[in-house]
């Protein structure tokens, strides 16, 4: 790891989805495209 790199918190992959979506401003219908799709190959 690179000096200075922020350390990784564990948080789960949906909530940290959710983050960066919110984060971007994407609307409602992305994040929730973007949850399903997290969920379906995340089996």
């Amino acid at each position: 790891m690179k000096p200075g790199t922020p350390v990784l918190r564990s948080i789960r992959l949906l909530d940290q989805v959710r983050k960066r979506i919110g984060y971007l401003h994407y609307s409602l219908n992305t994040e929730k495209a973007y949850l399903y799709w997290v969920r379906f190959f995340n089996r």
